[in-house]
């Protein structure tokens, strides 16, 4: 529902910031459908205006986490040695601590600002991602399709973006969406408790 608002909204109401200082505080009704704010600018269209900007922000933070979670956690899996070694005590370090907190002191240090926000969204989010990625990695270094294509003296990188990354993929997305799935359906019980 918020989406559709989000996609259809800016059709039924236009100008969150048009102040109309006659109409200020007014109740809702046909002209302003949840009524004006204390600047008389309407409430409808700035509720319109945020669901927009958050969902493109979400939207953002979930593509940037997907990509650098699969990215990083596959080459990790697939190269090993030392860079899977730094790579995994950088994923036990994010998951081990609180990604709001860690969210909140980047921002902190970062200063405040929407791009800030994502940044820090994105820094904290992407590594359950990797930690799924890497694991199946690992796994399909040893298949045979994977051994198969060593000793025919394919590339390493040809190796990794035909047989590795579209398994690991795959699988992250799925984690992904589920993830995704458990928080809106507890935001949706949040926000509505009758239906939980």
């Amino acid at each position: 529902m918020l989406a559709t608002l989000a996609v259809i909204g800016p059709l039924l109401a236009h100008g969150p910031n048009v102040t109309d200082y006659a109409n200020q505080l007014a109740s809702p009704g046909t002209r302003h459908w949840l009524g004006t704010d204390s600047a008389g600018r309407d409430e409808f269209a700035r509720t319109v205006a945020g669901a927009r900007t958050t969902l493109g922000a979400a939207v953002l933070v979930f593509a940037l986490t997907t990509v650098i979670g699969i990215t990083v956690g596959t080459a990790a899996g697939f190269l090993g040695g030392i860079f899977d070694a730094c790579v995994s005590r950088l994923i036990d370090l994010l998951l081990g601590l609180p990604s709001l907190v860690l969210a909140l002191a980047v921002v902190g240090v970062l200063g405040p600002g929407f791009s800030h926000l994502i940044l820090a969204m994105t820094i904290t989010g992407w590594a359950g991602l990797a930690k799924v990625s890497r694991s199946y990695t690992i796994g399909a270094r040893q298949r045979p399709d994977v051994t198969a294509a060593r000793m025919a003296g394919i590339r390493t990188a040809r190796i990794f973006a035909g047989h590795v990354l579209p398994g690991a993929a795959v699988l992250a997305l799925i984690a992904a969406v589920t993830a995704a799935t458990l928080i809106s359906d507890a935001l949706r019980d949040c926000t509505d408790p009758s239906r939980a």
